[in-house]
């Protein structure tokens, strides 16, 4: 039977979860996704789950998903594309199938809005995947940037000296406005990156994978917040990774203070808190041209290569009316 693309239901999202499921368990890095954490990611701000998340369907089945993710910025706008294919369904047409409707909803999206700002849609895959680099050549797309996902062993915990006048601490909830004014001018300067919402901030830092008991904030001898490192953990994906794994999700220090080693300090306390927690290994993604050096940083402590992936782009086309 050929499988049917409709509209994303509310009760799909248990099915939807393990259809991401196995999709990822097949590929370089998987991971168990639960349906709360898809609930969150469908937040009605950048996905609206009514119209933005499709599914395909064959004998009642889900074979296959899609959603639209628009980030709105202030010099430029994004929509991003995620999905993905049954491994038992595919090579069957159902990866173009997809991505043209996906194309076609993140336009829709990006057309809704109204100023003049460059519109890009953009998509992630893991470097080695030369299906999705074919289905991606073979429709306009090109790749724009890598990232990388780097780990280690949490034990020998890594040491390093506090710079001198800063004093690491634990994660100070209220101090989040001043935490994240530090994590969005640290980030300015980063390839994709705009400034947090206090929605989006809220959700980095309040949501379902958010361990604040795990991270750590930098204080100068003022009692400035100078720097942060938020650790997140997806405690569904220890089975299919065969251990405990955090992640350290944001690290940043103020352009200011830049070049003290408080980064440094930050994600060895961090990891610090994480052994004692019984995590017994700690992830990261980092930017492969990271203006501040940050590969070579984690690379100091330890960190070594996990997966890659590839930042697929394709120029949106020109803002059409939006019928009322």
């Amino acid at each position: 039977m050929t499988p049917r693309l409709r509209q994303f239901q509310p009760s799909d999202l248990g099915a939807l979860a393990a259809l991401i499921t196995a999709i990822d368990g097949a590929g370089p890095q998987p991971r168990r996704v639960t349906a709360e954490e898809l609930d969150e990611e469908f937040d009605g701000v950048h996905t609206d789950p009514a119209r933005d998340v499709i599914v395909a369907e064959r004998d009642d089945t889900l074979v296959a998903y899609g959603y639209v993710m628009l980030l709105a910025g202030s010099d430029r706008h994004r929509c991003y594309l995620w999905g993905g294919v049954h491994p038992t369904s595919r090579h069957q047409g159902l990866g173009t199938q997809l991505l043209a409707n996906l194309t076609a909803m993140g336009q829709r999206r990006l057309d809704e809005l109204t100023d003049d700002a460059p519109r890009l849609l953009h998509a992630y895959a893991p470097v080695d995947d030369t299906v999705l680099t074919a289905l991606f050549q073979r429709n306009g797309w090109r790749i724009v940037r890598y990232f990388d996902d780097l780990h280690r062993a949490t034990t020998p915990i890594p040491v390093a000296d506090c710079p001198s006048g800063i004093t690491i601490v634990p994660w100070d909830d209220s101090r989040s406005a001043e935490i994240r004014e530090v994590k969005n001018t640290a980030f300015a300067d980063h390839w994709g990156s705009q400034p947090s919402t206090e929605h989006e901030w809220q959700q980095l830092t309040h949501g379902d994978a958010a361990r604040r008991d795990l991270s750590r904030i930098a204080l100068d001898d003022h009692h400035h917040v100078v720097g942060l490192c938020l650790a997140h953990r997806h405690a569904s994906d220890d089975e299919v990774l065969g251990t405990r794994y955090a992640w350290i999700d944001k690290v940043a220090t103020a352009p200011t203070h830049r070049g003290r080693g408080i980064a440094t300090a930050l994600i060895c306390a961090t990891i610090d808190s994480m052994a004692n927690d019984g995590i017994e290994r700690v992830a990261l993604g980092v930017d492969s041209e990271n203006p501040t050096g940050a590969h070579r940083l984690y690379a100091n402590l330890g960190f070594t290569p996990w997966t890659r992936y590839a930042t697929w782009e394709r120029p949106a086309s020109a803002r059409q009316p939006v019928a009322n």
